[in-house]
């Protein structure tokens, strides 16, 4: 029916009628796709009232696997909207939250696609001094791997904090942590060649030798010959 809708007072019926129940739709797994629907094929005049639900919502549907699914597509439909401003700073107020929720984390993912670079590095400045950590986590390392790939800014400023740490205690963490050894491969792909990819290299070369796992110092000896092949 939401497709079909065409008439301005058809529209605004479906919002009237909706309006007061957009948590509770947005969490239940097919009343969400109602939600999805009427973002995705009204026109933002329209849905503008259900946007402001869901912002003032925000971080709890986020944070639960159907209303993630809403978030995605306000975060995709809201760029440069009316309430862009706002949702940028909860999102970003709510940055730390969400890149450690096994939900959230998505929702953070979807800005770094979609958002302008200068909007996303301002929410990914968050995250500096704190790289480490979210590196060695399953949900956040997702995140800071996007970020590396997005902003060449953010990648200078996370390798300047791995390696102005004790990178003798620091590196062989990452480098063997199931997470961690993603991030570290992921700075030496989207770093240029230049004189901090060849430190970098001999950083991991020095650390390795310190890993007793022996599948984990051969996997890193082929990923660094691999590289100085090409």
């Amino acid at each position: 029916i939401v497709e079909q809708l065409e008439a301005p007072e058809e529209k605004i019926l479906v919002i009237d009628s909706l309006r007061e129940h957009v948590v509770k739709l947005s969490l239940n797994i097919y009343g969400t796709h109602v939600i999805e629907r009427i973002l995705t094929n009204f026109e933002y005049e329209y849905i503008k009232p259900i946007s402001d639900a869901i912002l003032e919502n925000f971080l709890f549907l986020a944070n639960n696997p159907n209303g993630l699914c809403v978030i995605k597509k306000e975060i995709i439909i809201e760029n440069k909207q009316a309430n862009y401003g706002a949702l940028k700073k909860e999102i970003s107020k709510d940055s730390l939250v969400l890149i450690q929720n096994p939900y959230g984390n998505y929702a953070l993912q979807t800005v770094l696609e979609n958002w302008d670079l200068d909007d996303c590095e301002e929410i990914m400045s968050n995250f500096y001094g704190k790289c480490i950590l979210l590196s060695l986590q399953k949900y956040s390392s997702n995140v800071i791997e996007k970020c590396l790939e997005r902003s060449q800014l953010f990648l200078q400023n996370c390798l300047r904090e791995i390696l102005m740490n004790d990178t003798s205690s620091t590196f062989p963490v990452l480098l063997r942590n199931n997470f961690g050894n993603y991030v570290i491969q992921t700075i030496l792909r989207c770093l240029p060649n230049s004189q901090i990819r060849t430190a970098l290299i001999s950083e991991i070369k020095r650390n390795i030798e310190c890993i007793s796992d022996k599948k984990v110092t051969y996997k890193w000896k082929k990923i660094i010959s691999s590289l100085q092949v090409r």
